[in-house]
This record gives structure tokens, C-alpha cells and sequence, in this order.
């Protein structure tokens, strides 16, 4: 049972708002702005405290020091962040990143860490190293960030990496070097994962947010691309009619990133965005440098994403996630747009489930996700189940596009690839969430079916994903 009361003390009616009060101040984003002691509280409060309210606070101040309590808020924290953190200033992780097989590296170790003093630290620094017992190679990565302002959010950084990846697991993709890396740390895979990238990457970085909720960000990315496994995958292509097994890339990424709306927690490097239902609009234009750095070609992509959550009454949440992109140059397998499989047994967001890596290779793409949340809509009139606490998701991923004959011709293999133009691909199905015991419910199962395209060799057409989903 919760009470709430509310005071209202000394308030003007119809008085016009100064425009300074919507104007963001430094002292606001100070970490102690929201820290005051009992006697401010006392002063400010415009009624005194009852006896049962005083016993809340009470109750808190025990609460956090049960140990079974703080245990509990640790896992909550070490799977929602996937860091586990050992002492003051040292997160070590991702945790779901430390042990994983693929055909190239066979049993691969990653260990890493970041600093992390609080959740408005100005600066960060990652790093990671990893290990392949099969090809016996260690491979690693390191960036750091620094935040001059914490109004405007003015932000530069600068990273490293030498590692093998899988590539093409996204689409408008996250820039920096610690992006998404999962399909090389798979433990659990369908198929064998042997599309692998060797790539040498470094990066550097600026952003700044000069209206709230509103960032432009600029990258410089030079890169190194070739297979990791040459037998297996090949990613040689012809440049002047010549044979190379190399892409020597250099590109400049202007990203603007709308948020209207979004609510924050922190005010650092690393912000939490709280459950509302503002949109992400994404715009993003890479140019490719030739002869910088050794770069083998220019071109020009041009991105855009649009994410929304809808609410649709007391049937629940509906998950919109919208891309499209076109890279108007031709350019070999390793820069291309992949339409993003996902071969692991995790769940991965705006991913295919169904598709094999590199199944769908395309100039000019667009994906449309749509996801359902019932929060319990169906299960709940279904009796014992509804004891269960369940939840019910369903969902239909979509993706068309267009793959020149030029693109085909630039790689040696080129011809063995497609893109989803004959019909628009699609996969549905649904899924369990809200899955545990007691107040520990943060697993969810999703079961998955292939739409079309049926005739392809090596296929699946049903698979079933699991992992976390931590959600209030």
C-alpha cells in the first residue's frame, strides 16, 4: 500500500515564467545539487512529518544495511550494466563478453574493465584484452572519453582496437570502439561462425549537445579490414584490376541524434535513460577519404533510424524500430550495408533472428521492426499460469533491399551475394518475459519463424533466443 500527499505552499497563480527558468545552469549538474541534510529538509517542508512517515525513512536507512538486500541490488546492477564492480573506481566486464567459441579463435578469453567512481564521472576509460587458444593471438582494445561541460555535454574521446570480429551485426551502427562486438564471444551458436573479420580500428571522436536532448557528433575512424579466415570466408576484392585481400579504410561520420523528451538520471560521460516514451531519431553521413591514410576509397553513405515506444491502451507497448540507408559508391564486402543476422542463441536487438551472417547484402536497405509488449494482457485470464506472473510479447522484423551489379563485381565472390529485393523478408513469432522467482524476474524467451526465402541452403526456419531483460 503507498500514500501519497501532496502540499502546495506560496504558489503564484497566472504569473508569467521568466525564460531563464528553462535555461539549463552548471549548478544543477554539480553532483551534490540534490544532496541536503535533515535540517534543510526541516526548514523546507512545509508540514512536519508524521510518525508513520519518519518510519519510512527509518525503514530505508535499515533496509540498506541488510545484506541480503544489497546482494539482490548488486545483481540487479552487474546484469543490467553486464560490469561487476570489485572495488572503488574499478568495474570489471562485460561479464557476457568473458568466455565465448568461434571457428577461429576456438576457446576465447576476454577480460576487461573501466573506471567507474560514480554516475556522473566526467571521464571514462575501457579497456579489454582478449585470447584465442586456436590461433594463439591476443588481441585488445582501449578508449577513453573526457566531458569539458556537463550543460552543452561537449565530449571528446579517443579508442584503439586490434581484434576479430564478426561485422555486420548492425546497421546504423554505434560508433567508437567499444560498440557491439557479440557474435565473436558466442558460447551457444547455430551454424558455424566462421564470417570473421580481422580489423585493426582507431577512432576519434567529439560531441556536443547545444540544444537539451539534441547532439551532433563527429567521428574520424581509420581502419584495416581483412578476413580472419581466409579459407572459409573471403572478403578479396578487385581495385584497379588488382587482386587485394585488404580494405584500408579512413572516414569522417557526422551523426545528429535527436532525443525529445528523454529523461535522464546522470550526468556524465555515461547517462541511464529512464523508461519514457520519447522517440531516437538518428541521421548520420559517413564520408569515405581516399588516399588519407592510406585509404583505398571515397564514397558516401547516408543513414537514418527512428525508434518509439507507443502505448496502445491497457493492451500494453508497442517497440517501433525504422532504418533505411544507401551507400551511393561501390564499395567491396567489408564496407558494405549487412542486413544483421544473428546466429547466437542470445537475445540482440534489431537483429534477424532467422538470417545467417552475410545472408542479405545491400546498397540501399530498409528494416522495420515492431514489437508488442501484452505486459500480462493474455496470460493473466488463463488460470495457474497467471500465478506465474507472465508476460507475453509478439513481434514481426522486416527488411527490403537493393544490391547493385557493380557491388557484385567488386568482390571475388561477389555473385554469392543478395539482397532481400525479390520480396520483402520477413520472421515473426513471440516471446515469455517477466520469467524468475520472487522479485528476481529478468529472463525472457522469444521463439522465432522464418517468414520466406525458404529455399536457401544452410537455413533456419525456427529458433528459439534467450537471455536477460532487466525491466521495471
Amino acid at each position: 500500500m503507498a500514500k501519497r500527499t501532496v502540499d502546495y505552499s506560496e504558489y503564484e497563480f497566472n504569473k508569467p515564467l521568466a525564460p531563464s527558468v528553462f535555461t539549463r545552469k552548471e549548478e544543477e549538474y554539480d553532483n551534490k545539487f540534490v544532496d541536503k541534510d535533515d535540517a534543510y529538509w526541516a526548514k523546507a517542508r512545509p508540514d512536519t512529518l508524521s510518525k508513520s512517515e519518519q518510519g519510512v525513512y527509518d525503514m530505508l536507512d535499515k533496509l540498506q544495511k541488510v545484506p541480503k538486500f544489497n546482494r539482490i541490488v548488486k545483481l540487479y546492477e552487474t546484469l543490467g550494466s553486464g560490469y561487476y564492480n570489485i572495488t572503488k573506481g574499478i568495474d570489471l566486464g562485460p561479464i557476457f563478453s568473458v568466455y565465448g567459441v568461434n571457428e577461429v579463435e576456438g576457446d576465447r578469453i576476454r577480460l576487461g574493465a573501466r573506471s567507474y567512481f560514480s554516475m556522473n564521472d566526467p571521464w571514462r576509460i575501457q579497456f579489454y584484452t582478449a585470447y584465442g587458444f586456436k590461433d594463439q593471438q591476443f588481441k585488445y582494445g582501449v578508449e577513453a572519453k573526457y566531458m569539458f561541460n556537463k550543460v552543452n555535454r561537449f565530449m571528446i574521446g579517443a579508442g584503439t582496437r586490434r581484434d576479430v570480429m564478426q561485422l555486420g551485426v548492425q546497421l546504423t551502427t554505434d560508433d567508437g570502439i567499444m560498440s557491439r562486438t557479440f557474435a565473436s564471444s558466442t558460447v551457444f551458436a547455430r551454424g558455424d561462425n566462421a564470417s570473421l573479420s580481422s580489423l585493426n580500428q582507431t577512432n576519434v571522436f567529439a560531441s556536443i549537445e547545444p540544444w537539451k536532448n539534441f547532439q551532433i557528433r563527429v567521428d574520424g575512424t581509420m581502419q584495416s579490414i581483412k578476413s580472419a579466415n581466409p579459407d572459409g570466408f573471403n572478403l578479396m576484392y578487385y581495385r584497379n584490376g588488382e587482386l587485394r585481400k585488404t580494405v584500408n579504410d579512413s572516414h569522417v561520420t557526422l551523426s545528429l541524434i535527436a532525443r525529445p523528451s528523454a529523461k535522464f538520471s546522470q550526468t556524465g560521460v555515461d547517462r541511464h535513460e529512464h523508461g519514457t516514451l520519447a522517440p531516437t531519431i538518428v541521421l548520420k553521413y559517413t564520408r569515405g577519404l581516399e588516399g588519407l591514410f592510406n585509404a583505398d576509397f571515397n564514397y558516401n553513405k547516408l543513414q537514418f533510424l527512428f525508434y518509439k515506444p507507443v502505448l496502445i491502451g491497457s493492451w500494453g507497448k508497442t517497440l517501433i524500430n525504422f532504418e533505411a540507408g544507401k551507400n551511393f559508391n561501390t564499395v567491396p564486402l567489408a564496407l558494405q550495408n549487412i542486413i544483421p543476422g544473428n546466429q547466437s542463441y542470445s537475445l540482440v536487438g534489431n537483429t534477424f533472428a532467422q538470417l545467417n551472417y552475410y545472408e542479405f547484402v545491400a546498397d540501399t536497405y530498409t528494416t522495420l521492426h515492431l514489437e508488442h509488449h501484452f505486459n500480462g494482457k493474455i496470460l493473466s485470464y488463463i488460470p495457474l499460469i497467471k500465478k506465474l506472473k507472465l508476460r507475453e510479447i509478439a513481434f514481426i522484423r522486416s527488411a527490403y533491399g537493393t544490391l547493385s551489379d557493380a557491388s557484385k563485381k567488386i568482390n571475388v565472390e561477389g555473385f554469392k551475394y543478395s539482397a532481400p529485393s525479390d520480396h520483402i523478408y520477413y520472421e515473426y513469432g513471440f516471446g515469455i518475459e517477466n520469467i524468475g522467482f520472487g522479485n528476481l524476474r529478468i529472463f525472457r524467451v522469444d521463439f522465432n519463424w522464418r517468414g520466406n526465402y525458404l529455399n536457401r541452403p544452410d537455413i533456419s526456419t525456427f529458433g528459439v533466443k534467450a537471455g536477460f531483460q532487466v525491466g521495471f
